[in-house]
């Protein structure tokens, strides 16, 4: 069904339209990816910054009215290029999935793979301000994680100062896939007991990492699984 007498409204009702469409397709999780050494939004950009110019200069408008807070990414091989990402930090959480590629070997120090090698990857991609200003952060753990992969995955987290949430997704390595919407809910009672083992272990690695860290700003922890569509 089509409107076709919207662009016969005024046009300071028509920027209401478009902001308020834009701000209720934003999703709090912000999915980010590791792809080819570099760091990118996973999200695809919200469909009223395509539908015509007016659309997306009230979406962009919105954007900076809602958040001067934007992530940039150095983009790998091409000089001072990067991508950008608007985020409201109060409410959106960064999300690192095990569902795509994790930095390779080669990244940054050329000795952690897997979810510490993303971490150091996304530190390394961005200024020391813009890592201030995420404040919660997911990540996808497996119960059966060793504890020498979460201390290098908490190592990694103390270069995020402004770090006040960590929400750990506890994945099953087998499970179905999701569609792009995202939510994390609680795990159910039946599997109650998986959840608060990793939980205890999480706060254990955590502890141990503050020991070396004392000025580290020691962040909740949350253990969750993904829901979603």
């Amino acid at each position: 069904m089509q409107f076709t007498l919207f662009p016969q409204l005024p046009a300071e009702l028509r920027s209401q339209i478009w902001r308020t469409a834009f701000c209720d397709q934003r999703s709090s999780i912000v999915e980010l990816r590791a792809l080819n050494d570099e760091i990118r939004p996973k999200s695809r950009p919200s469909t009223v910054l395509c539908v015509n110019r007016e659309s997306r200069q009230e979406a962009l408008r919105a954007s900076r009215v809602l958040s001067s807070e934007g992530l940039l990414f150095r983009r790998k091989g091409e000089g001072e290029a990067q991508n950008r990402l608007f985020l409201f930090p109060e409410q959106d959480i960064i999300y690192f999935s095990n569902d795509y590629q994790f930095a390779s070997p080669s990244t940054v120090d050329g000795k952690m793979e897997g979810m510490a090698g993303t971490l150091s990857l996304l530190a390394a991609s961005m200024s020391r301000t813009d890592r201030a200003k995420i404040q919660s952060l997911a990540i996808d753990i497996y119960e059966w994680t060793e504890a020498a992969d979460l201390k290098e995955i908490f190592q990694e987290l103390v270069k995020f100062e402004g770090l006040k949430a960590l929400v750990a997704v506890m994945r099953d390595p087998v499970e179905k896939k999701l569609g792009n919407e995202r939510i994390f809910v609680e795990w159910p009672w039946s599997q109650r007991k998986p959840a608060q083992d990793l939980q205890t272990k999480l706060w254990k690695i955590s502890r141990h990492t503050l020991r070396y860290n004392l000025e580290w700003k020691e962040p909740t922890a949350q253990v969750v699984c993904l829901g979603g569509n």
